[in-house]
């Protein structure tokens, strides 16, 4: 299986970027190894390239705040439509 990066991301990558290995197997892709390699690659230069330790877990915990919030959110979302939903086809029976 070829794995293409896309060119914005090469653009936009940081120093500490690290090849990936030739994905040969589905039971290999989704292992530990090549999954972190891809979520390594992926973040944000601020994060990956910190000067300390302290400084790299505060800037992962508010990512992951970050995502968590956005789930959240539109958990919510998608919850009021079902209801708002669910209510126009109750009251159109």
């Amino acid at each position: 299986m070829l794995n293409l990066t896309p060119l914005h991301i090469l653009l936009d990558a940081h120093l500490g970027v690290l090849l990936s290995y030739p994905l040969l197997s589905v039971i290999f892709m989704f292992s530990f190894f090549p999954r972190s390699l891809q979520e390594w690659n992926r973040l944000p230069k601020q994060v990956a390239l910190s000067k300390s330790f302290e400084s790299f877990k505060e800037a992962i915990s508010m990512i992951l705040l970050v995502h968590i919030l956005y789930v959240y959110y539109f958990s919510l979302v998608i919850t009021c439509y079902f209801l708002i939903f669910s209510a126009v086809l109750y009251i159109q029976h």
